[in-house]
């Protein structure tokens, strides 16, 4: 086993345990939803009793609207579900995405559980990039099991939003995730902390 294996087989384990954490807070979060039973609300967030604050199919509203003016052959249209005509109100690819899933599923429902997929997707391959870029910058060996701690501080922090309610986040979020990647790599080193600090803030304020 080279010097390299051991701390691989750390980090894949902890790929496989983010892995296992979000699509099983996901899976928590929509049990109601999932098995059809409306009276398993009161085990969720927000933990009220009759309370369903559950939008995953939502599927972004006006996003949603105009996918299925193109499945009905109206084009890129109608965004608030009225005959309103040709829009520029959203961004394509969403829409397009959705129209591509609606056209060969035809059900809402099943368009909404592999969007609540892709999402917790999007949540598990930028949790893994934070991961990677912990142990690529560190030489300590905690440092990508804290940086995976606090990632998922912040995904619970949201956790609504990250499991309960559809929109375009998880393709933004797939999108800042490949941009870090591809900087990384062509970056070639580890920054040293000043320049993670200045890039950090840098890459807020553009966000």
């Amino acid at each position: 086993m080279s010097n390299d294996d051991l701390p691989r087989r750390r980090r894949n384990r902890l790929r496989l345990i983010l892995a296992v954490v979000i699509f099983g807070l996901s899976a928590y979060a929509n049990m109601p939803k999932l098995l059809g039973n409306r009276g398993l609300v009161d085990y969720v967030p927000p933990y009220r009793e009759g309370w369903d604050s559950n939008m995953i199919d939502h599927l972004g509203g006006e996003y949603l609207a105009i996918a299925r003016s193109m499945v009905a052959g109206q084009g890129f249209s109608n965004p608030f579900r009225e005959p309103s005509g040709p829009t520029a109100w959203m961004p394509p690819a969403f829409p397009f995405l959705l129209a591509a899933l609606l056209a060969i599923f035809r059900d809402v429902s099943t368009v909404t559980l592999i969007v609540v997929v892709l999402q917790d997707l999007a949540l598990i391959v930028t949790g893994w990039a934070t991961i990677d870029l912990a142990a690529r910058t560190s030489s300590r060996p905690g440092a990508a099991p804290a940086c995976a701690l606090v990632y998922m501080g912040f995904v619970l922090y949201n956790f609504k939003f990250s499991f309960m309610f559809t929109h375009d986040s998880f393709v933004w979020m797939l999108l800042l995730t490949a941009i870090v990647g591809f900087a990384d790599r062509l970056y070639g080193r580890a920054p040293s902390a000043k320049e993670a600090a200045l890039w950090g803030a840098f890459g807020g304020l553009c966000a």
